[in-house]
Parts: structure tokens; sequence; C-alpha cells
């Protein structure tokens, strides 16, 4: 350790053609065997502010390397509750966050003189904006954002399923950073009950608000829509619909997309969201072409669909059972391996294609898999390891995993079972730190439930709203022979 609660004081930081004076007090400083000094900031617990944590660390070391005349500092937040965690920092990934959080909002303070903008129009007499059209909504945004300086230009507004995504060019010298960090602002100037969701797009900003009249997507109209390419949709299963109206679907023979992490909170839709999954491809295929495992430890999502011809396996309730499906399906991926090096077959798909259907793609799906892993130290091992080798080895043999959890932390979704599962879908989380360990990057928290969510499908994040299928339906469905 250099120093323990140093006070800095008297540092001139430049802003534009200005200069502002802060001062801070720091926790520690102390020598990092590998990055050299290191700026440390202790805190009681972890949640959902990382972000400001990470904003506060990086702040310290620029307000250090302009006391000491230029020397670098690395940063590190330790976390001491419910356990010890500590994130690291190196001085250029520190240097980006200053750079892309700090400085605008420190531009917008002190940078210039605030000119005045108009209000925005037609927010007195309690109007809420129900009735307001998306031109004026629209002008709405654009003024509230001229409010702190930030000068933008409307291109138009999409109507989504479930909201209304305004699309806005920054004017010259406007930083999205700096528009994203006016989130909380929007809410309180369009009356919103929550946060805009703020993304950067192709030569624009999304700002995507709220539609009160949200739409239910039907997973029938989904499956009217694919009809027509019957014969292309074997492995294909519906995400939902995009916010400009597409069809968002996957498909478990690509190998950004043949295994899946879901995790979404209660109320979320995540439940929902796995049935029609199973629906949409048991509707689209025979026992003979596709079959499922349900692991259901709570016993409510996949409750009292008793047994299907669509089963691989009867629904499992319990670790024994869940781990032994993994041992089973493991087992059923090597002979998988044999039979198609004997025939000369790449992967599962190519044979189906050539007209052998006696194998059918098995999807183990396991909602709630926290419950299982959390239950012993040895029945994690155990079932991290089968799930990597599965996840390693499954795709070109037909065997795929669709991992889903309302409690997405980092002692459930450890890095083993992130990294083995390329697909992510993320429907409304606690926090944003939940959405960090599911996607890379926040979001999740500001998603609308029943529903709405985002989906990593290997380029893009793309936010969608997912297809319901009624109880009964679902239930006929796994009992359908097509």
């Amino acid at each position: 350790f250099a120093f323990t609660e140093e006070k800095i004081e008297g540092v001139s930081v430049p802003v534009g053609a200005n200069s502002v004076t802060i001062v801070g007090r720091v926790d520690a400083i102390r020598f990092h065997p590998e990055f050299g000094l290191e700026v440390v900031d202790y805190k009681l617990s972890q949640g959902s502010q990382q972000k400001s944590d990470l904003v506060q660390l990086a702040v310290y070391a620029q307000l250090l390397r302009l006391w000491r005349n230029g020397i670098t500092f690395s940063g590190a937040l330790e976390y001491y509750l419910p356990e010890f965690m500590e994130v690291v920092i190196s001085s250029p990934e520190l240097a980006d966050i200053y750079s892309g959080l700090v400085e605008p909002v420190l531009d917008e303070m002190f940078g210039s003189l605030r000119i005045s903008s108009p209000k925005p129009p037609n927010v007195e007499n309690g109007q809420t904006g129900k009735q307001r059209s998306t031109d004026d909504l629209a002008a709405r945004v654009v003024a509230a954002l001229s409010e702190f300086n930030l000068g933008t230009e409307s291109l138009g507004v999409v109507q989504g399923p479930q909201v209304r995504r305004v699309k806005l060019r920054p004017a010259p010298g406007v930083k999205f950073a700096s528009l994203a960090n006016r989130a909380e602002d929007l809410r309180v100037a369009l009356a919103l009950d929550a946060a805009p969701l703020i993304e950067p797009g192709k030569g624009y900003v999304a700002i995507d608000l709220p539609r009160e009249d949200r739409r239910t997507l039907a997973l029938s109209d989904y499956l009217k829509q694919v009809k027509s390419v019957q014969s292309n949709v074997l492995a294909k299963f519906p995400v939902g619909v995009g916010v400009e109206g597409e069809i968002v679907s996957a498909d478990f023979s690509d190998s950004n997309t043949c295994h899946i992490l879901v995790a979404g909170t209660s109320g979320s839709g995540k439940s929902e969201w796995l049935k029609t999954l199973v629906a949409g491809l048991a509707l689209q295929n025979t026992p003979q072409t596709v079959r499922f495992s349900l692991v259901d430890p709570k016993i409510l999502t996949f409750g009292g669909v008793g047994d299907s011809p669509y089963f691989w396996k009867p629904v499992a309730t319990t670790i024994e059972t869940a781990v032994a499906i993994l041992r089973d399906a493991a087992n059923e991926m090597e002979e998988r391996y044999q039979t198609l090096a004997k025939e000369g077959y790449v992967n599962l798909m190519e044979r189906v294609r050539a007209g052998h259907t006696n194998l059918p793609f098995v999807i183990l799906i396991f909602d709630e898999f926290a419950d299982l892993i959390l239950t012993g130290r040895d029945e994690k091992k155990e079932f991290e390891q089968i799930v990597a080798r599965i996840a390693g080895k499954g795709r070109a043999a037909g065997i795929h995993l669709v991992l889903a959890t309302q409690r997405p932390d980092r002692t459930v979704v450890t890095g083993l079972i992130k990294s083995n599962l390329p697909m992510k879908v993320c429907l409304r989380v606690t926090n944003a730190t939940n959405s960090q360990i599911v996607l890379g990057e926040n979001g999740g928290e500001a998603l609308l439930g029943k529903g709405d969510l985002l989906c990593d499908a290997g380029k893009t994040i793309v936010r969608a709203q997912s297809y319901y299928i009624p109880q009964a339906d679902f239930l006929q469905a796994l009992k359908a022979q097509n």
C-alpha cells in the first residue's frame, strides 16, 4: 500500500475551453505486481451499481494521473457482501470509461453556455401522450434532449409490438454515451413508467418508448407465416417479432444458436417463451424428427403435460433424474458420432436431408437449472462438466441444450456455462449486473416484462416480443403427431 484514505484536491480538469476543479478521497493506492500503481475502491455489497462504481474508479484514475504528472493507474473494485469479489480494470480500460461516460457529462455541465430550448409541447392539462401522433412523440423526445444541450434530428418512429422506437440522428459533436446517460431524465420528461432503452443503430440512435396498447402475438400466426417453407424449418424455432415487425427465429443446426441460455425474473415471460419454443418445434415436426427432454424442478412450467410421443425421456423434477438425463444424452451423442462417421456424414442435419430420419433431434430443456446446480458441490461439478461436453460436441449429433434461470448471477451462470451456450435470450432481469452476466451489456433490466426480450444470436443483439400459446393449445401440440 502506498496510501490509504488519500484526499485529492486542487486538481484542475480540462473541459473544452474551460476547466473544473474536482476533489475526491480515494480508499487506497497500492502496487499491483502486474499493473503497477492501482487505485482501490472498497464496496460493502455488489448489485446493480457496478457501472457507477466503474465510473467512480475512472474519475479517481484520471484525477491521480493529473495529480502526479501523467503517471497511469489501473483500478480495482473490492466487493465484500454477500461474498468477496474483486474486479480489476486496466489503465486503458479506465481511460475508455472516462472518455466515454465522464467527459460527455462534464462537457454538458461546464463545456459551453447552455441555450434555453422550447418546452416539450402538450404536457399540460394532464395529457399523458396516449393520443399523440408519432411525429409529436418524436418532437417531444427531441425537445426533451435539447434541454440538456443535446441536439438531435428525428428520423421517424417505428411501431413495434411492445414499444415505439424513435430514431434520432445526433447533431455533430453529440456522443451516443451522452444520450444514453439521459434515460432517467427522459423517463421524467415523458412521464414514463420506466426509463427507456437507448441503443445505437446503423446511422441512428434508437430510443424505445413503451406502448400503452401492447400486442399479444399468437404462435399460430408464426406457424402460418413459416408454413410455406415447411421443408426448411426442421430445427428452426420462433424467438419473437422484432421492433421493425420482422420475424426473429433461430435454428438449432446453426453453430451460433445450437445451445441457448435463457434468463428472466418472475413475470418476464421466460416460461411462456420456453413453451413457444417447444410447441413451435412440435407443430412443425413429428416425433420421428424431434424429441424433447424437459427438466422442471418447480413442477410449474411443464406441469400437466403427462406423457407425450415427443418426449425422449419423461419430465424430470429432481437433480438425480436431471443428471441421469444428461449422462444418457452424452452417451447418445457418442453413439451418434460413431453412426455419422460410419455412414460418412458431417452432422445430423446432413444425414436427415439425405433421407435418413431414424435419429431425431433431441432438445434438452432445463427450466430453473439453478435449483439443480445449487443442490450440492458434487452435483454442480458433474452438471457443468456434462453441459460443457454436450455443448462442445452436441450440435453435429443433433443434441441441444436450453438452460433457463431466473437467477442469472455468477454462482449460477458460471463462466463455463456461459461460454458454452452461444445463444442468449434475456427477458427482464432484476438489475444491470444480471444483464451484463447474460448479454455482456446493460439493457435487460430496462425491459418491460411479459415477453419483451433481447436476443444475442451471434451477430447483434435484437429486441423482440415473444409469441404466446394458451396452455390448452400447448398441451395439444405435444399430443399431436403431424
